[in-house]
């Protein structure tokens, strides 16, 4: 989800990660990027500092002096990457499992589309992944499937938030994998980046209405 600029205030979204455990409970984490901290911060801490004019369920509205994105379409792409972090381009939703949650989980949300589901410890640093390829359609039985952490496969291709987007499409383009999890400077799951999201996010900034 992108940040957009109105009338000099900078509007970020608030995004949610969700950690779902074997018996179907879940943590939940709501967050906000800052583009000057260039890190993923706790609501409710954002909400205490003093740029912050309004803060919503799904945006806050900051004064931040951020010329360099009005929201207009630029020829000149490469610059715009590098001046983008990846955490500015995360969806609004993102959904790990803890690595005691069955991987009949795993299974109902590779059926909805995802390509990367992130496997995560108690404290939501990344375990490994599970990906489609890796799927046994056996594990759709709650009652006999194994545990998220025994079937994830770790992964040492990752991306920090913090990270240039420019040199994110360097990584994604050498990738074993077209969609990489990111990760905060503790190592924790924040979401995932795939290159078909920075396609989009390309084709936006050349002036194409991409969603």
């Amino acid at each position: 989800m992108k940040r957009c600029s109105v009338g000099g205030l900078v509007q970020l979204p608030v995004r949610t990660t969700r950690r779902l455990a074997r018996d179907g409970s879940s943590a939940v984490a709501s967050l906000v990027f800052c583009p000057l901290l260039a890190r993923s911060l706790p609501t409710e801490l954002c909400a205490q500092c003093t740029r912050v004019e309004s803060a919503g369920t799904e945006t806050f509205t900051c004064r931040i002096d951020l010329p360099r994105d009005d929201g207009r379409p630029r020829v000149d792409v490469a610059e715009a990457a590098a001046r983008t972090y990846v955490g500015e381009l995360l969806p609004p939703e993102t959904i790990a499992l803890h690595e005691t949650a069955g991987a009949h989980l795993a299974v109902a949300l590779i059926d909805q589309g995802e390509h990367c589901v992130p496997v995560v410890s108690d404290a939501g640093r990344l375990l490994g992944v599970i990906r489609p390829r890796a799927v046994l359609w056996s594990w759709r039985d709650a009652e006999s499937s194994p545990t998220a952490g025994a079937v994830a496969e770790a992964t040492s291709e990752t991306l920090a938030e913090s990270l240039p987007l420019s040199m994110a499409m360097a990584v994604l383009a050498v990738a074993r994998d077209a969609v990489l999890p990111v990760l905060t400077e503790a190592g924790a799951v924040v979401g995932a980046l795939s290159a078909a999201d920075i396609l989009r996010w390309v084709a936006r900034r050349m002036g194409y209405a991409v969603e």
